[in-house]
């Protein structure tokens, strides 16, 4: 493989110069030369420049290596030497002197020359030499300031690198600093042996009475020892030592948290976890209102807003207890259910707000005759409930329920009125009549409503009777479910008469029961279990629609024009569809409203608001005509009754049974003709069934009367056999002719 030419330039000289150098050049064998001559200085140094780079790298024909002559013109060869170190790539060097010069040697090193020579003592093998070596020694030069320029960039690349990581890990320490001072929980630091590293200002806060101790290097052990002796933690009852060893535990585990309540009334959550580092960070919460509002909420739980007293889920609780405890004791617990009497017409007449108060001050007075070991509690509404618990006999139960239904008959004072209630009071005993906490309150309930149905103001303890006489109510309120759709009532109808005329004017649609077992069932014993149960309402529907379509019938068919009277139920007149039903039945049948009459009693008439007056209104704008029925058994008011749109007042048939033999029953029956002609309103009394009867009523103006003495309550057939029978004008010559005579 041929060696590369390698290109030297000649500086200064002559051309003898030239030629001897070029002769030595040729002789060397192991490398060629091409020579290049400059005779002049600032050719010298064109050359030289010309022959190192271009555009900033290395030209294909570079010179190699310089010679230069020790007199260049009348200028010295060092000065080309020291000019041209300067420069970026520096061409090796090597100076020629006509005589060996031990200072201008020494000189020519300090340029930068590569080597000096001696040109009457050339040779090839030491020109040779000498260019290799300098050759070579400038390679090494270029190679070691390649590198430190390498270096020096990368020095400088790497201060930049350092001083943006610094600037940055500055402002992240500052933005970390920042954001854990103003975090609202407390933050500590813990390193790998419990000692202190930071916290921050809202651990100082919670900590303050240790906040000039929590420097970092501080040992958990100490901070510790310290909150327990200024009284940050409380010992509960633990030894200072049994207590820093359940800290210790708490602190060295991997995760966790705790809340804790601090000797200052605060509540703190604690978190701890440990880094991979074995660093401990600790995150302290205040949770005092959270504390707050769950204890609020938990008292909320347990408390009647009202009264403050227990509610019903506590009071159920405390009952468990109290039974549980009786059965380890062997004593008695017993369970009052409390119902106020007549509490409903305080919130009616004087408004929910006096309706609160009276309740309150209620709970205070049974709270009053309990024992402190009995539990009062309020169950909602105007329901109240005792425990009475560590008795050894139920012999105080029944003195309790008098106590306390003395202390309520007293009156009550409310928004300037004095207000008298009652209670009725259920009774049931463990364990004599429940081994149960919920068959106890069921036991007790059926006695409470035993009570209120018997004797209101009193007391009712429980026995197996109640129970039979519930469960006789329910079987016959699942029959009565039944009845409907088996199609076990019927209807049948009382003619009402008119006194004037003898005609028949009305007809009172009754219902009535023919139970597949049991027979006929009096009105008296499934009405009251049907308004009781709400299906009052569907039986009603039911005698609305079938009545009204036989009246129909009736007159489609030319028998004498009559109406007919239907007594409606307190709890079916209340309901908001009441109207709009019996328009739609008035239209199913075709009937005329005229020939309808509605009964309501003289309790609803008189106890209802002005929702009443309205709903009759309303009923007496369709054409129906309306009757107080039962009147006189209430009270009713006089200024009420005159804004009533009334047709008729039926006189109840317990004043017409003794009519004749009471004085008070005929003075109110007398009473009441005399009221309802005052009214312009018609009377009609019920339950007449002698002679005497009819004459005192006749002799009074009374208007219209129905009963016995007429007539039964009839079938639909015999009712109109009974019509086609009767004679008006035989009743009326009768009546003015006083003797006895049966109609029809």
């Amino acid at each position: 493989m041929l060696s590369p030419t390698i290109a030297v330039l000649l500086v200064g000289g002559n051309e003898d110069d030239y030629l001897l150098i070029r002769e030595i050049l040729s002789e060397i064998g192991e490398e060629s030369f091409e020579l290049r001559w400059a005779a002049g200085h600032e050719a010298g140094l064109e050359a030289l420049k010309d022959g190192a780079l271009k555009d900033g790298a290395l030209k294909d024909d570079a010179i190699d290596v310089c010679l230069i002559d020790d007199r260049v013109g009348d200028r010295s060869g060092l000065e080309i030497v020291a000019a041209h170190g300067g420069q970026a790539r520096r061409i090796p060097m090597i100076l020629l002197a006509g005589q060996a010069d031990h200072q201008l040697d020494l000189a020519a090193m300090e340029a930068g020359a590569a080597d000096f020579l001696e040109k009457s003592a050339l040779t090839p093998r030491l020109l040779g030499r000498s260019i290799r070596h300098a050759i070579r020694r400038q390679k090494d030069i270029n190679a070691l300031e390649a590198t430190k320029a390498s270096l020096t960039r990368t020095n400088a690349e790497l201060e930049t690198v350092c001083r943006t990581r610094t600037r940055e890990l500055g402002d992240a320490t500052a933005r970390l600093t920042d954001a854990v001072e103003n975090i609202s929980e407390g933050f500590a630091l813990w390193d790998d042996r419990d000692r202190l590293i930071m916290c921050n200002g809202r651990y100082r806060e919670i900590y303050r009475e240790v906040a000039d101790l929590l420097d970092g290097g501080l040992a958990f052990e100490d901070f510790l020892r310290a909150c327990h002796a200024r009284g940050v933690f409380p010992l509960d009852g633990r030894d200072i030592e049994g207590a820093l060893k359940k800290h210790r535990s708490r602190h060295r585990a991997s995760a966790g948290a705790h809340e804790q309540r601090l000797g200052n009334g605060r509540w703190v959550r604690i978190g701890k976890r440990r880094t991979e580092a074995g660093h401990s960070v600790g995150i302290v919460s205040d949770v005092t209102e959270r504390k707050e509002a769950e204890a609020k909420i938990k008292q909320m739980e347990a408390e009647d807003g009202l009264t403050r007293l227990p509610n019903r889920a506590f009071f159920q609780s405390s009952l468990e207890s109290a039974i549980a405890n009786a059965k380890r004791t062997g004593w008695v617990t017993a369970l009052l259910l409390l119902d106020l009497d007549h509490f409903k017409e305080v919130n009616d007449n004087l408004g929910h707000r006096n309706g609160d108060r009276l309740l309150q001050q209620v709970s205070r007075r049974i709270h009053d005759c309990a024992r402190v070991t009995d539990t009062v509690a309020r169950l909602g509404g105007d329901e109240f409930a005792i425990a009475v618990t560590n008795m050894k006999t139920d012999d105080g139960v029944t003195v309790l329920a008098e106590r306390i239904i003395d202390a309520l008959s007293k009156p009550f004072a409310c928004d300037g009125h004095d207000v008298r209630i009652g209670v009725s009071i259920g009774i049931s005993v463990f364990p004599r009549d429940a081994d149960r906490p919920d068959i106890l309150m069921r036991t007790a309930d059926l006695a409470l409503r035993k009570a209120k149905e018997t004797d209101r103001g009193g007391y009712q303890l429980y026995n197996q009777r109640i129970d039979a006489e519930i469960k006789a109510r329910r079987a016959m309120e699942d029959d009565l479910r039944k009845a409907l759709d088996r199609g076990e009532f019927h209807l049948v109808y009382q003619p009402q008469f008119d006194l004037h005329s003898g005609a028949v004017v009305g007809a009172e649609a009754l219902i009535r029961w023919r139970h597949p077992e049991h027979g006929p069932v009096s009105p008296s014993a499934f009405i009251p279990r049907a308004e009781a149960s709400g299906l009052i309402a569907p039986i009603s529907d039911w005698v609305l629609g079938t009545s009204c379509g036989q009246l129909r019938q009736w007159h489609n068919r030319g028998l004498s024009w009559f109406g007919l009277s239907i007594n409606i139920s307190p709890i079916q007149f209340k309901q908001r569809d009441l109207v709009p039903q019996i328009r739609a039945i008035l239209k199913d049948t075709g009937l005329d409203p005229c020939a309808l009459e509605l009964e309501i009693t003289e309790g609803v008439a008189m106890d209802a608001g002005d929702e009443v007056i309205d709903t009759l209104l309303l009923l007496k704008e369709l054409g129906i005509g309306l009757a107080i029925d039962d009147f006189g058994t209430g009270f009713s008011s006089l200024n009420r009754l005159k804004r009533f749109p009334i047709d008729r007042l039926k006189i109840d048939r317990s004043f017409v049974r003794d009519i004749t033999k009471d004085p008070t029953d005929a003075a109110i029956s007398a009473a009441v003709i005399r009221l309802g002609h005052g009214l312009n309103i018609k009377v009609i009394a019920e339950g007449v069934e002698t002679r005497e009867q009819l004459d005192f009523l006749w002799s009074q103006g009374c208007d219209e009367v129905q009963g016995y003495y007429f007539s039964k309550p009839l079938p639909p057939e015999e009712f109109e056999s009974f019509l086609e029978r009767h004679n008006a004008s035989a009743l009326v010559a009768n009546l003015n002719g006083g003797t006895t005579a049966a109609t029809g």
